[in-house]
C-alpha cells in the first residue's frame, strides 16, 4: 500500500505541476491572444443548430469491436467482428485468427482489421436491402487512404491491399445502389477546420504556420469557443481512390455546450451534384439521432451496444471455450492482467 500511495504522491504532483499545460491542450484561456484569433474566425464559420430532421429513407448503422489475449509463447489470439443493423436486421462479418503480430503493429492490425469487417458486414447489408443513408462510426479521412500501414506478422504482407479491397468494394456498392455513406466520430484530432479558419485570418504566414502545428484540434477549437450549439460550415476535400474521384464533406457538430463536438464525413462520388443540399440535411437528420451526453446518435449507439465484446462474453464464453478446446489452462484468463492486451 506504501508503494501505491507513492504513486498516487507523485501522479497528484505531475497534475499540479503540469496543470496549466494540460489545460491549454483541453480547453484554449477565453481571455488568451489563442482565443482572439480563433474566436474572430470562429464567428464567421459556426452556424446555429438546425431542427432535427426525421430521415424518410431506411437507415443502416456499421460498427465494430475486438478482443486480444497475448498467450504465453508470444502469439495473439485476435477476435474482430463487425454488425451493420437496419431495423431489427443484422449483418454480421467477424475474423478469428491465433498468430504472431509484432506488438509494435499489433494495434494498428486490429483497428484496421475491424474496419474491414465493418466494411464487410455493411456490403452485405447494402447488397440485401435498400438503404438510403448508412452510418458509419469513425472518420472517412483515414479509411479512403491508398498508404495504408504496413504490418508485420504471420501472412500480413498483403494486408494493406486487403484493407483498400474492402474499401473500394464498399464505394462501389455505395454507388451501385445509391447510398450516401456517412461517417461519424466522437473524438477527432482532425485540424482541417481549424487550416480553414487559419486562412483565413489576418495572422501572417509564420504565425500562421506556428499556430497550425500547435496541438490545437478542431474539436479543442469548437468546445472551448463556441457560444450556442451549432456545426461548422462544411469543407470539402478531393479525394482519388483506386480511380474514383471522391468529394468528402466534413463538418463538426456541437449538439450542445456541456457535450463534445462530433465529426460528420460524408462521402459524394464522382459526377454527384446537390451537394450543399445533401450535406444539410444530413446535418439535421444527425441532429435528430442525437440523443444527449451518452447517445451521440440513436442508431450507433444500438449497434453499438449489440457489437462490444463484455468482460463477462470474454472471460466465461471466449477464454473458457479456448481452454476446453485446445486443452491448454490459461491461469492469467482468471483475471491476472499481464497476459491480457485489450478487451
Amino acid at each position: 500500500m506504501i508503494i501505491l500511495t507513492n504513486y498516487y504522491t507523485d501522479y497528484i504532483k505531475f497534475l499540479k505541476e503540469n496543470r496549466e499545460k494540460i489545460r491549454e491542450a483541453l480547453i484554449i484561456p477565453p481571455n488568451s491572444e489563442r482565443a482572439e484569433i480563433y474566436g474572430r474566425e470562429l464567428e464567421k464559420s459556426f452556424l446555429p443548430l438546425p431542427e432535427g430532421l426525421r430521415p424518410d429513407v431506411i437507415v443502416s448503422a456499421t460498427d465494430g469491436s475486438e478482443f486480444i489475449r497475448e498467450l504465453y509463447n508470444g502469439m495473439k489470439i485476435i477476435l474482430t467482428r463487425a454488425m451493420t443493423i437496419t431495423g431489427q436486421e443484422e449483418f454480421l462479418s467477424s475474423d478469428i485468427s491465433i498468430k504472431v503480430v509484432n506488438r509494435y503493429s499489433l494495434q494498428t492490425y486490429v483497428t484496421r482489421s475491424m474496419e474491414v469487417r465493418e466494411h464487410q458486414s455493411l456490403i452485405k447489408c447494402l447488397s440485401e436491402r435498400n438503404i438510403g443513408i448508412a452510418f458509419l462510426d469513425g472518420s472517412a479521412l483515414g479509411r479512403i487512404n491508398e498508404n495504408i500501414e504496413r504490418v508485420v506478422g504471420d501472412d500480413l504482407e498483403n494486408f494493406p491491399d486487403l484493407y483498400m479491397d474492402t474499401m473500394e468494394n464498399l464505394l462501389k456498392k455505395a454507388k451501385e445502389k445509391n447510398v450516401r455513406l456517412v461517417f461519424i466520430s466522437k473524438s477527432s484530432d482532425s485540424k482541417v477546420f481549424k487550416k480553414e479558419l487559419l486562412d483565413g485570418s489576418d495572422l501572417d504566414d509564420s504565425s500562421i504556420k506556428r499556430e497550425y502545428s500547435n496541438s490545437v484540434t478542431d474539436h479543442t477549437i469548437i468546445k472551448s469557443l463556441a457560444k450556442f450549439p451549432g456545426y461548422t460550415v462544411p469543407i470539402t476535400i478531393e479525394k482519388n481512390f483506386r480511380k474514383e474521384n471522391l468529394r468528402i464533406v466534413t463538418t463538426h457538430i456541437l449538439p450542445a455546450l456541456n457535450d463534445t463536438p462530433m465529426r460528420v464525413d460524408i462521402i459524394f462520388m464522382s459526377g454527384e451534384g446537390n451537394m450543399e443540399v445533401i450535406s444539410e440535411q444530413i446535418v439535421k437528420i444527425a441532429v435528430w439521432a442525437y440523443s444527449g451526453l451518452k447517445i451521440h446518435n440513436v442508431w450507433l449507439s444500438d449497434v453499438d451496444r449489440r457489437i462490444k465484446f463484455t468482460r463477462e462474453e470474454s472471460e466465461e464464453v471466449l477464454m473458457k471455450a479456448f481452454e476446453k478446446e485446445t486443452g491448454v489452462i490459461m491461469p492469467e484468463t482468471r483475471g491476472e492482467r499481464r497476459a491480457r492486451i485489450r478487451v
